[in-house]
């Protein structure tokens, strides 16, 4: 022990003559030569090298010792030039996340953050947005609850580099998550850093004419977070956000344009009929006057006329039920009328019936399931088809969770034809996917006068709104090189376009569905189309949709309906004011965006399998993304920073990079995404990287298939 203790006095006393030669020499040089002359007497490697990394991987400890032990002392004699030299050492060996955690461990971040308040602002931001990234929750924790503290100091209107504010942004971008700053649920900013100055950090610094791509992809997340944290009180900056967003409309790239829609109209997977926020998202048409629909001059081919038409039908045949108590004629008669048009009825259709036959029903619920059960005693295929609609009618009207899809089920296992069954599967399954698919189904039908011009109506309105949500979230987890995912997204759009195109020149021009399916046709337009238009030009396509719901909405309460607007319309009509107020501030950054992320996002990969690319024509696999409804599967905002919202930070796939100007160009390994100097390509296809064999065992099952494919070229 005597030994090594006089070994270490001999190695700190050479230190501290060589800390004495730093205090005297690094003061009268500019920073990049104190830089290497400092690295230079420590004998520390060159860390802006590729090899000089790999040297720091042998001997890190003695540097990492070496460099605490001169900040140490010159942090305690107040020589900040010297603290600022070593700081800038640090930085270059934490590109290397690997390096960086050694460097954590030996309490790099308990040694700086208590002195920000002397550290110069530029150098200290560039190595916390570094810290952040390859740290863990605890260090992003530490660093959020000591950055106000820089910020007090740092000025960024007064700074004339742009790159302090991306390394602010990046910074703040890589701490969402953490326990003081998470994404989910509520929106929170750590305290005593204000929405309004994250937002005006952002909004000045993506003016810049050079900003980076990685100040934009990491200032889109951070605008999202501010806009959902807005107070009523922060109104202009609110405006400002979002018309910022709303121009990601623009982008060529389709997901981000679907961020734009998901920020706006908050599209989740489509959900059942029965949930309670359909009507608030969807909006409703309730008929709440008959009298004033009976007195309405509509239209033959109309829907109003239909509705009066059917709905008297159906109270003459409860007429002639109480009557003569003929259960067969009356489920015959009300289940045809379910087939073929829509009526109003409701349990006060019974007040007056008191008696006879109807004496012990006082309720459709009742009635239906006599019906149902008396045409079911004739055991004819045709008689058990009309009593299993009047089943499923029950059902959905007042049966249990779920049951009117079980039942659903169940009848098309004996029935394949059973549209009506379809139609009721469509609408009540909770696996939204099965409803998607009996849309389909149900629409393909070809026996003759099985599929009605009614049933098909609302069919298509399923799989149009169905399609809808499924592009929507397949777009939403979409990362730059997912090309299969963006194809079943893109596919699913083309989908409603073309159930779109039929349901309209068929319904009548007062479908109560229209409201909602214009809405829906709005959202598409929106996703299709809206990056090739200026403001005035999507004003003019949007133009007869537009007119379309105002005359309908006219229409309907004239004839004594109640409209209840949805959410859509009014988060789209907000999408579209803000792509118009914020189009010549913005749009040639989102077109200069596009043309830089091209070059620093993997988007298309040139050298993919033959069996992939195969994979890549024509639809995808029907089962692929069959679970897209799941909860687990439902666009948030940590799935935005996984999917198109992906900066290149912890990616494999886009080769190597840079943590920062003048640091290293290292690459990720395609398992760990640890972005580290040591990770070596695959020895079989060149393709992937990983740290060490481990890495490399445990991606190999995804791994396997291309990498075996580039073996046999």
């Amino acid at each position: 022990m005597g030994t090594r203790s006089r070994n270490n006095d001999a190695t700190n006393h050479g230190l501290y003559d060589l800390y004495v030669d730093f205090c005297r020499t690094v003061n009268r040089l500019p920073l990049e030569q104190a830089y290497v002359y400092v690295r230079r007497r420590l004998g520390i490697p060159n860390a802006m090298r590729r090899k000089g990394l790999r040297k720091l991987h042998m001997c890190l400890p003695v540097a990492s010792r070496k460099l605490s032990y001169i900040f140490d002392l010159a942090a305690s004699q107040t020589e900040w030039d010297v603290c600022a030299t070593i700081e800038w050492i640090w930085l270059e060996i934490c590109a290397d996340a690997m390096l960086c955690h050694g460097l954590l461990e030996d309490g790099l971040l308990s040694r700086v953050l208590p002195l920000i308040d002397a550290i110069e602002p530029s150098i200290l931001l560039q190595l916390l947005a570094v810290l952040a990234t390859h740290g863990d929750d605890s260090v992003k924790s530490e660093i959020l609850r000591h950055l106000p503290a820089v910020l007090i100091k740092w000025d960024p209107w007064m700074c004339d580099e742009i790159q302090c504010s991306e390394f602010l942004l990046v910074t703040l971008c890589h701490c969402i998550g953490v326990a003081t700053f998470p994404a989910d649920p509520v929106p929170m900013f750590p305290p005593h850093i204000s929405v309004t100055f994250v937002a005006d950090v952002a909004l000045e610094a993506l003016q810049h004419p050079e900003a980076s791509h990685d100040l934009i992809i990491h200032a889109i997340p951070l605008l999202i977070l501010c806009a959902k944290a807005c107070v009523p009180e922060e109104i202009r900056t609110r405006q400002r956000i979002l018309d910022f967003l709303a121009l990601l409309l623009h982008s060529n790239e389709p997901s981000i344009r679907a961020v734009a829609t998901w920020v706006f109209c908050g599209l989740p997977p489509a959900e059942r009929k029965s949930t309670s926020n359909y009507a608030s998202r969807a909006g409703s048409v309730e008929l709440v006057d008959l009298t004033a629909l009976a007195r309405c001059d509509a239209p033959p081919e109309s829907e109003r006329r239909a509705i009066r038409n059917y709905t008297l039908t159906v109270r003459k045949l409860l007429q002639a039920l109480h009557d003569d108590g003929d259960f067969e004629t009356f489920g015959i008669g009300l289940s045809t009328s379910l087939w073929h048009g829509p009526f109003i009825y409701s349990d006060d259709d019974f007040a007056n019936f008191k008696d006879g036959a109807l004496a012990r029903f006082n309720s459709w619920d009742s009635v239906l399931l006599e019906a149902a059960e008396v045409l079911r005693r004739f055991n004819l295929s045709w008689e058990i088809s009309r009593a299993d609609t009047l089943t499923l009618e029950h059902l959905a009207r007042s049966g249990p969770p779920d049951a009117a899809a079980a039942h659903a089920r169940e009848v098309l296992k004996r029935n394949s034809h059973h549209v009506y069954a379809a139609l009721i599967l469509c609408e009540w399954s909770g696996d939204r996917e099965e409803a998607l698919q009996a849309a389909l189904n149900g629409l393909g039908e070809r026996v003759p006068g099985v599929l009605t011009p009614y049933l098909r109506r609302r069919l298509y309105a399923a799989a149009i709104e169905l399609a809808q949500a499924k592009a929507q979230t397949l777009l939403l987890q979409t990362g730059p090189s997912d090309r299969r995912r963006r194809f079943a997204g893109f596919a699913c759009l083309d989908s409603m376009a073309d159930y779109d195109r039929v349901l309209i020149p068929t319904a009548p021009s007062d479908a109560r569905e229209f409201l909602h399916m214009t809405d829906l046709a709005i959202i598409h337009l929106l996703l299709t189309r809206a990056h090739i238009h200026t403001p005035d030009q999507l004003e003019d396509t949007l133009y007869m949709l537009s007119e379309r719901v105002a005359l309908l909405v006219r229409t309907l309460e004239n004839s004594g309906f109640k409209i209840v607007e949805g959410s859509y319309r009014a988060k789209r009509r907000a999408l579209v004011h803000h792509f118009t107020n914020g189009f010549a501030k913005w749009a040639e950054l989102v077109e200069r965006f596009d043309h830089i992320d091209a070059q620093n996002r993997a988007f298309w990969r040139s050298n993919l399998p033959k069996q992939e690319e195969q994979e890549h024509s024509g639809w995808p696999h029907e089962e692929q993304y069959a679970r897209w409804w799941e909860p687990e599967n439902e666009p948030t905002f940590a799935s935005l920073l996984r999917g198109p919202l992906r900066c290149s930070c912890h990616s494999s796939e886009d080769g190597g990079i840079q943590m920062g100007p003048g640091l290293a160009l290292l690459y990720a390994c395609s398992w760990c995404f640890c972005r580290s100097v040591i990770v070596r390509k695959c020895s079989r296809c060149q393709d992937a990287w990983y740290c060490d064999s481990t890495c490399q065992r445990a991606h190999w099952p995804q791994h396997r298939m291309a990498c075996l494919e580039y073996h046999r070229k």
